[in-house]
């Protein structure tokens, strides 16, 4: 498995991942989006965006948002026919050290706390919950989870 930068030609694979309904379910926005809303979201996060392989093969990808240098929420989505293979794990080991060799301090992400699976790999991988309560989105409890080293 590899992580590699991504370039405007992986938005495709991008938006077919996203626009999946196993994993767009697990988004706050849950809509279909076009791959022109998705050029725009990558452009409006200012991104740090990865494209995981194994081998030759696009898997998944890693999403970052608001990036101030020293704190940055991250985000993973595997493609369905790869998930629970530990490719999420390893691609979230490989971000986590890169982020703090590269002086972050404070790692972040949300998950809908119904989201076991998700949930518990961000357990595994030292993300705690933060803040008092849940916030209530699309009528679900979404929670902030930190990176503790």
């Amino acid at each position: 498995m590899k992580l590699a930068l991504m370039k405007e030609e992986d938005l495709g694979f991008v938006n077919y991942v996203r626009n999946n309904i196993t994993t767009r379910s697990q988004l706050k926005n849950s809509e279909l989006i076009s791959l022109e809303e998705t050029r725009q979201w990558f452009n409006d996060t200012n991104p740090r965006w990865l494209v995981i392989f194994d081998n030759d093969d696009k898997i998944g990808y890693i999403r970052t948002s608001h990036d101030t240098g020293q704190t940055i929420c991250c985000g993973c989505d595997i493609h369905p026919d790869y998930r629970g293979k530990g490719f999420a794990k390893n691609a979230y080991k490989l971000l986590i050290d890169d982020f703090y060799s590269r002086g972050y301090i404070l790692l972040w992400l949300e998950v809908f706390k119904d989201n076991i699976v998700a949930c518990n790999l961000y357990k595994k991988l030292g993300f705690i919950e933060a803040g008092p309560m849940p916030r209530i989105v699309n009528d679900r409890e979404y929670v902030t989870m930190v990176h503790v080293r």
